[in-house]
């Protein structure tokens, strides 16, 4: 159904919203967060628009973090969106986002480039633990 998100784990310490083919970096990261004895929520929204505020809002209220993940630029994009969408629901739970700088990026390999700019699993996981 266009505009429903896939909620494909539950969680109330993190919420992983990973978009497109940054689906695979959040699943990632949940392994990892769990290994650290969190409970992590994981969520493919399938869809940048319509967004499905009803699943994000209950995570940004459900989680003490939730951490967005696109193969976009980090202005105006995919997180940006979630942002606006918790704070204008007046929720106000931290949220991060893994997304390209807002710069030019070399051409390049992706995962050579993912790790020059800290597009990781790893990097998710530091951003995520400021707010644990």
């Amino acid at each position: 159904e266009i505009g429903k998100a896939e909620v494909v784990a539950d969680g109330t310490d993190v919420a992983l919203i990973g978009l497109g083919t940054m689906f695979e970096m959040a699943e990632q990261t949940k392994a990892l967060l769990e290994e650290k004895g969190y409970s992590v929520a994981l969520i493919n929204p399938r869809f940048i628009k319509p967004l499905d505020a009803a699943v994000i809002e209950e995570y940004g209220r459900k989680c003490r973090v939730v951490c967005t993940f696109e193969d976009h630029v980090i202005k105006h994009g995919f997180g940006a969106a979630v942002i606006e969408l918790l704070h204008e629901a007046g929720i106000h739970t931290p949220v991060e986002r893994i997304a390209w700088p807002d710069e030019f990026v070399e051409h390049g390999k992706p995962e050579i480039l993912r790790d020059l700019h800290k597009l990781t699993a790893a990097e998710a996981v530091t951003k995520c633990l400021k707010h644990l």
